[in-house]
């Protein structure tokens, strides 16, 4: 431990020996000093004993007591000769003890009662005295700068080295006084915050997600799809296009930035047209069959938690979403089977089994199963990457493919920088073979082998200020086979090959 006194107020200031050299901020005054190097001792020997005694050149002039003999001493000079010469006292008898004296927070005192702060301060000027010279050179050298000003100036000093410089907490020090220590060498210490690092960052953009409570956004997902299908040597053709509307709104964000965002489905429509039949579904419009599903979604709800990365780390009340628009489902459709049933004297199944049942359904459907709406908010939450990023920068993040109940890496690049829009080119390789279970909670369903290729192209842009996903339009081909296990149900199995083009517009909802 290095101890010395501040040379503009006197306060005692405490240091490992790791940090001598380097410059230290007063607590007391906030004038900014140099640490006197440890290496920097004066040496001489006891008059009476010749015990060796080594202590740091600031204490030149004190008085003491010898550690080993408690002779009264006083420390010479630092312009005394090396211990052992004719100047320096007696050498050292035959066996003495080779310890040497390390200072504590002073020398030991000779009981004359003066105030340890008088003390400071004459040995202070006695050190500037007689070592003026050595202690100047000492300064520049290990400061690197130029002299530090007195206390006159030390509160515009001590806004300067604050605003350029870190300052070492206060485990790092120990004593009297923590004063605060700048981390001229975090360089080497700490490259991944180097100044190299931080000129680099320098011009780029933090995009972050950066919801405000109570802030909603209203969205329109538009996708289009182009499907062609074959299985057992049938093939099917068919486009959809359907349009999803979204409200988000931001039900709180907690204290590491992650939004609770509860998603709304506003509207459904849906165009479906294959070589067999034509239907249509819109939600503004009267379900006058009761039989499609998506009647039962509008209005229903659940939160997503979102990191300020733009990574969705769960879904919230989904289960009770699904079971929610189960039941709507199956009691809409309730009356239309009671009077099918009445006639023909059919025993309708227990409301609820058919409930459970419809759930089950909803949970494996590739569009508003889990895997689906992960998909789903895929389109109107981007990830953001880590980092700083400027234009040409890029950064990756794993992308959902609900029809595989898999998912693929997206590569985003900056390719713009408005003021009021960020735009961000997406593309991806796909390539994807993968042996899983049908569904994990049923062995009993058997697995399926899924290989697939094929790439994904578009463009986005982000409000740089919030982070939220302003217009999205991405063009996805993938083909491949999905070939199930032989099961009870289907002892066989089945192979089903498939190519689509999948369309995906984002857009605000005025």
């Amino acid at each position: 431990m290095i101890e010395f006194p501040c040379k503009s107020c006197g306060q005692k200031l405490s240091v490992k020996e790791e940090q001598s050299g380097r410059r230290i901020r007063c607590p007391k005054c906030g004038s900014v000093g140099v640490a006197p190097d440890s290496s920097d001792k004066i040496k001489f020997h006891c008059e009476s004993c010749g015990q060796s005694i080594s202590v740091l050149q600031i204490h030149a002039g004190k008085k003491g007591k010898c550690p080993k003999c408690k002779a009264s001493i006083v420390v010479p000079s630092a312009t005394i000769e090396p211990a052992g010469s004719a100047a320096s006292g007696p050498s050292i008898p035959s066996g003495a003890d080779q310890d040497q004296y390390e200072h504590k927070s002073d020398l030991p005192e000779e009981g004359e009662g003066m105030d340890p702060r008088l003390i400071v301060v004459i040995c202070a000027a006695a050190a500037v005295v007689v070592v003026g010279l050595i202690i100047l050179v000492a300064v520049i050298l290990h400061s690197g700068s130029r002299p530090v000003k007195k206390s006159d100036t030390s509160q515009r000093e001590t806004a300067a080295d604050s605003a350029s410089r870190p300052v070492a907490s206060d485990s790092q020090l120990t004593g009297t006084s923590t004063p605060g220590l700048v981390k001229e060498d975090i360089v080497s210490k700490e490259p991944a915050k180097s100044s190299a690092a931080a000129s680099e960052d320098a011009g780029k953009l933090d995009l972050k997600l950066r919801p405000k409570p109570g802030q909603k956004r209203h969205l329109r997902i538009i996708t289009e799809d182009n499907t062609s299908h074959t299985t057992g040597g049938l093939q099917t053709d068919g486009n959809s296009i359907t349009t999803i509307g979204l409200e988000l709104e931001v039900k709180q964000v907690d204290a590491n930035g992650l939004a609770h965002v509860k998603v709304t489905y506003l509207t459904i429509h849906e165009v479906l047209r294959t070589a067999q039949r034509h239907k249509e579904y819109d939600s503004t419009k009267p379900d006058t069959a009761g039989e499609s599903l998506f009647s039962a979604m509008i209005g229903q709800s659940f939160v997503a938690k979102v990191t300020t990365e733009g990574q969705i780390i769960e879904l919230d009340g989904l289960d009770e979403m699904h079971r929610r628009i189960a039941e709507a489902a199956v009691r809409k459709q309730e009356e239309v089977l009671r009077r099918k049933s009445e006639g023909i004297g059919l025993t309708l199944v227990p409301i609820e089994e058919r409930i459970e049942s419809k759930k089950k359904g909803i949970e494996m459907s590739t569009r508003i199963g889990k895997e689906g709406v992960r998909e789903m908010l895929g389109n109107v939450i981007v990830p953001l990457p880590l980092r700083p990023v400027g234009i040409g920068d890029s950064w990756q993040a794993r992308t959902s493919l609900s029809v595989a109940r898999t998912g693929y890496d997206c590569t985003y690049t900056l390719r713009e920088n408005k003021q009021d829009a960020v735009s961000v080119e997406v593309s991806s390789k796909i390539e994807l073979d993968e042996d899983k279970p049908l569904d994990s909670e049923y062995p009993s369903a058997g697995r399926v082998r899924t290989t697939l290729s094929g790439s994904c192209q578009g463009s986005l842009e982000i409000d740089p200020q919030t982070g939220w996903m302003l217009h999205k339009k991405v063009t996805l081909r993938w083909s491949g086979e999905f070939k199930e296990s032989p099961t009870q149900q289907r002892p066989q199995g089945s192979t089903t090959a498939m190519s689509m083009e999948i369309v995906t517009t984002v857009e605000p909802i005025d």
